[in-house]
């Protein structure tokens, strides 16, 4: 009977998402494709519309059990399957249901077409969707078809900054932001709240691209005020996630205007609440970036000449780091620990404390070194780079001037691979360093035309 064969689709569908929820995805697999073959003889052999919605919500499942392994060739055959029944859905009742679910599944392939680099494709779906939510949203008003709509014009605008046009990835921004404003006003929810903090940081993240950072400031203020009162409001670890986040972002920004007391205080509160980040849920990914905030205080108060502070705060980061890198092997705290070696050397150099600063300089390429031969991690090969850099000072200081030409080359040969490859500013900063200090030792050397070629070298990268 019809009800017997439901019965069982439904009890395939059971075991399917248990043994999804237990990681087991082949299994998971095995019982999800049984019951779509019952679902599609059932919408065969009866053609009703609860049969054909039945078939869709199963195909809706495979979409992410392919997505769960990864599989974006698979995930889109499904979705294309669902968008085929739930247009013919859309046809015969016209019902809001249908539309949405419809909007999602475009919404969906315009995320995988993008994930695969296919920007053209991904325009395409995700306007077929805005068009269908446009709609929803004119006609019956409703919150969800509103919230709907804003996530759709901010996935737009995401696929126009890729494209990289900043001024259409702003206008798609600003009207997502309209509609979040007015929900926020309306229903004074969470998720409302949460979504109009996320359009301020897209606008404050496009107005950076730009280099338009009095903007930038005032869209991240913004967000901070939204995720500041949420944090005292709920008290939730979601809230102070987000709050930290923007703390981070406002270090960035300050950074880049070279404003180093307003980073101090950014800096402060990031490192106080991703301390409570890490009493509360002990996760490892808070404790890498609370190292990593103490490395950049290390480097600040260095800055400002003082050195006792500089080598607490590096101090701190060094043993957070070294305990995850035993614990976990996260290449992250590695990457901490040998910036932290880094700049912990160049504070025993400043001091006159050539020997430390050789030590802590060889401890960091070793990590360095080792990070880059085993992941290719981009920043374990600036760490490299930036220190064979600053041991190569050394040696030319104390006369070595052989092997600082060598610790030099070594440094250039992978900032200029990093900089070809990557366009990284940090890579270029170090090889526009690597080639001035090849110049002092030509024009010690009394070689004047090559210290010349070094210098503009140097200068063209700058």
């Amino acid at each position: 009977t019809i009800e017997s064969k439901s019965a069982l689709a439904i009890s395939y569908n059971d075991l399917g998402a248990f043994f999804h929820t237990e990681g087991n995805i082949s299994e998971a697999k095995e019982w999800l494709l049984k019951e779509i073959e019952i679902r599609q003889k059932l919408a065969d052999e009866t053609g009703t519309i609860e049969a054909r919605n039945n078939l869709a919500n199963s195909y809706q499942n495979m979409v992410k059990l392919a997505n769960s392994e990864g599989n974006l060739t698979e995930a889109k055959e499904w979705l294309l399957k669902e968008i085929e029944i739930e247009q013919e859905l859309v046809n015969e009742t016209g019902t809001n249901e249908w539309k949405s679910d419809l909007a999602q599944a475009y919404n969906d392939l315009g995320v995988l077409a993008n994930s695969e680099g296919n920007i053209s494709e991904a325009k395409e779906w995700f306007l077929k969707s805005i068009a269908i939510r446009q709609n929803l949203a004119d006609e019956t008003g409703s919150i969800r078809s509103r919230i709907d709509l804003a996530q759709a014009y901010i996935n737009f605008g995401y696929l126009a900054d890729i494209d990289g046009n900043i001024s259409m990835a702003r206008k798609w921004n600003l009207e997502a932001l309209e509609i979040r404003l007015k929900l926020a006003d309306e229903t004074g929810t969470i998720e409302a709240k949460y979504n109009l903090a996320n359009s301020y940081n897209r606008l404050g993240y496009l107005s950076t691209k730009e280099n338009k950072y009095s903007e930038s400031r005032e869209w991240c203020l913004k967000e901070i005020d939204i995720y500041q009162k949420l944090k005292d409001e709920t008290d939730t670890v979601e809230s102070k996630t987000k709050l930290a986040l923007s703390y981070q972002n406002m270090v960035k920004l300050a950074n880049s205007e070279g404003n180093l007391t307003e980073v101090k205080e950014w800096l402060l509160k990031e490192i106080e609440i991703e301390q409570e980040l890490v009493n509360e849920t002990g996760k490892n990914e808070w404790k890498s970036d609370l190292a990593q905030a103490y490395i950049n205080f290390g480097y600040l108060a260095n800055s400002e000449g003082n050195i006792s502070e500089a080598k607490e705060w590096l101090l701190k980061s060094i043993a957070i780091s070294q305990k995850l890198a035993d614990e976990t092997k996260s290449i992250d705290a590695k990457i901490n620990l040998a910036q932290s070696y880094n700049n912990l050397a160049v504070i025993s150099r400043e001091e006159g404390n050539i020997s430390e600063a050789k030590d802590l300089f060889l401890k960091s390429i070793a990590i360095s070194q080792k990070l880059a031969d085993e992941t290719k991690s981009i920043d374990a090969k600036i760490n490299l780079a930036q220190s064979y850099n600053n041991l190569a000072v050394i040696s030319r200081e104390e006369g070595n001037i052989s092997e600082a030409k060598d610790l030099f080359l070594k440094s250039i040969a992978i900032s200029q691979k990093l900089a070809d490859e990557t366009k990284s500013i940090d890579a270029k900063i170090n090889l526009a360093q690597s080639y001035n200090n090849l110049a002092v030792i030509s024009r010690e050397e009394g070689n004047i035309s090559e210290a010349k070629e070094w210098l503009l070298k140097s200068i063209s990268i700058r």
